[in-house]
């Protein structure tokens, strides 16, 4: 049968004919309401939620926090919930509403304070709608570990009184993985919510059967037919909206999303622009598309779907493209004159300041992964300038300066043969390439302080194993899909560090997530070290504990003149990753 122009008509006509006959509407009807019911439901199993109330009152204002620990022990912004109280409020009960993305939770911190002050607990309550678990005061004192910024607990006048001297101090139950799970196996009414759809949809197809459908030519018009199906599948958005129907669909956007204006006579002018913002950030099904699209370029396409944050290079390695990194690689965004001036400025005022006290100064930088592993950059990243802002810190604190920086690219590219040293998904050096450069600094600071000698790596074993995809990954929203090798040295006799309790210093920037460390070794022959570090200072940290009577690690780029007066160190480092030199143009002086 050949189609021509004339009978193209007829044939949508009769597609549209046998489309709009009785059994089609009435089955299409029975989906409207099969798929009308099941996200009424799912919006009834929105509400039911884990919610944490804590009778308590505190001596000044405080946000006391939520952090629920995964299963590998760890916590993260993510899983962590806040509110509010003030130390005017007297006695109240604060509400904590546990988001439906955690569903784990093998332990449970509360942050308790500021800093220095009381917080009296009365009690503390776990609930769904339909179990509840509660912790009078002396079950809280028993199964809440404090840490060491807490300095004293007591149950009197029916309530915990928990006294602390430093931030963070928080209390941890270690026993809440059974209590959690029974909180969350009690909301599962999944099967009840599809037997209630099954039965409303059979119902409405069983009432069908008795009503018949006049004949009206609207039915039958194609056109008419397609607008309505356009206009319904364009509406699902907005509707999803108004409807509040949400999805469990996590993206990592790396910012605030915008909140919902207020409309008022004072912000009447600026009202459109902050709810078209708002709509733009949260209108229906946007997670979930944004999910989808995020998918399919990453795992058919084999691209990235944000290049400004990263991007793909060859044999499945990705580079972080956010921050100028790859600019810098390029050589291509050079510090100005005047800001190196700037550097050198601050980075000798420091130097100066720390050896009127008889510390040493030494200023580490761990290479990002384009500058060791080039290789596998895709094509178009290629040289533009000779010099890298390392290049021109190194050359420029080089002349007529006696300062210590301490560079580790050479040492990772001679090694490159000994393994891999990076992640391929993530934007930081495994243990192997944190070890070897553990290995360097420790050589490094042995010319100062012969007593310091690095590890053998015989002295480990190696264990090969896989993770998920790493933080390249987590900011495309898909590390759950994604895979990656993963290398730990397990030592073969115990290290001899231990934790250490943090001094009292005024500090405000730490949370339980990026928490101050602090590592002893019972050997007073050792030097003392504070270290302002960033991420790239996790995989090796624990290598360089093992050297030091005293190791105080902070994860800031703040040059704290406070912690250093109180720890009285032989040693101060700043270390800060080669993505992280922009830093230095804004880094404080003594």
């Amino acid at each position: 049968m050949i189609i021509d122009n004339n009978s193209w008509p007829k044939i949508k006509a009769s597609i549209a004919r046998r489309l709009c006959s009785s059994l089609v509407l009435k089955l299409f009807i029975v989906l409207i309401v099969f798929a009308s019911s099941w996200l009424f439901f799912e919006k009834l199993n929105s509400y039911l939620i884990i919610r944490v109330l804590i009778d308590m009152t505190a001596s000044h204002n405080i946000t006391p926090t939520l952090y629920f620990h995964d299963e590998k022990g760890n916590i993260t912004e993510e899983n962590s919930v806040s509110a509010t109280l003030k130390g005017t409020d007297g006695l109240r009960t604060v509400k904590f509403k546990v988001p439906k993305t955690i569903t784990k939770a093998t332990a449970l911190s509360l942050l308790v304070g500021e800093g220095e002050g009381v917080v009296a607990i009365k009690r503390i309550r776990m609930k769904t709608l339909f179990k509840e678990y509660e912790w009078p005061p002396e079950e809280i004192f028993r199964l809440f570990t404090p840490n060491s910024n807490i300095v004293d607990r007591k149950v009197t006048q029916g309530a915990l009184y928990v006294y602390s001297i430093n931030y963070p101090p928080y209390l941890t139950n270690w026993q809440i993985a059974d209590v959690f799970d029974s909180l969350v196996s009690s909301m599962d009414k999944r099967y009840l919510s599809m037997v209630c759809v099954l039965l409303m949809a059979l119902l409405c197809l069983v009432g069908l059967m008795f009503v018949r459908f006049p004949q009206v030519e609207l039915y039958c018009n194609p056109n008419v037919f397609i607008s309505l199906l356009f206009i319904l599948f364009i509406s699902l958005p907005l509707l999803s909206c108004f409807l509040m129907i949400t999805y469990n669909v996590n993206i990592s956007e790396q910012r605030s999303l915008a909140p919902n204006p207020k409309l008022s006579l004072k912000n009447i002018d600026k009202f459109p622009a902050e709810y078209t913002q708002y709509f733009d950030d949260n209108f229906g099904f946007r997670d979930m598309l944004i999910r989808w699209n995020n998918r399919f370029k990453a795992t058919i396409i084999k691209s990235s779907p944000i290049h400004d944050q990263v991007i793909f290079g060859r044999d499945g390695w990705l580079y972080m493209s956010a921050i100028k990194t790859l600019e810098d690689y390029r050589g291509n965004s050079p510090y100005a004159k005047e800001e190196l001036i700037g550097i050198k400025s601050t980075l000798m005022a420091r130097q100066k300041w720390l050896l009127e006290r008889g510390i040493n100064y030494y200023l580490l930088i761990p290479p990002n992964k384009e500058t060791i592993y080039q290789e596998y950059l895709p094509d178009y990243i290629n040289k533009v300038g000779a010099k890298t802002k390392i290049d021109q810190i190194i050359d420029f604190l080089g002349d007529n300066t006696t300062f210590k920086i301490i560079d580790l690219r050479d040492t990772l590219i001679k090694a490159k043969n000994k393994g891999r040293l990076y992640y391929k998904t993530d934007t930081h050096w495994n243990y192997l390439g944190a070890f070897l450069g553990y290995q360097k600094v420790i050589n490094t600071l042995g010319k100062d302080y012969p007593r310091l000698q690095p590890m053998d790596i015989s002295g480990f074993r190696v264990h090969n194993g896989i993770k998920s995809g790493g933080d390249l990954y987590r900011l495309l929203s898909v590390s759950d899909l994604f895979t990656d090798d993963e290398l730990k040295l397990l030592p073969v006799n115990p290290y001899r560090s231990r934790d250490g309790k943090p001094g009292n210093y005024i500090h405000t920037y730490r949370t339980p997530v990026n928490p101050l460390i602090v590592r002893e070794v019972d050997d007073a022959r050792l030097p003392k070290i504070v270290v302002f570090r960033d991420s790239f200072f996790m995989h090796p940290l624990n290598f360089f504990a093992e050297h030091f009577r005293r190791s105080v690690f902070v994860w800031t780029m703040n040059f704290d003149t406070d912690i250093i007066e109180k720890e009285q160190p032989d040693i101060v480092m700043t270390e800060l990753v080669e993505r992280n030199l922009y830093k230095l143009k804004d880094a404080n002086r003594p």
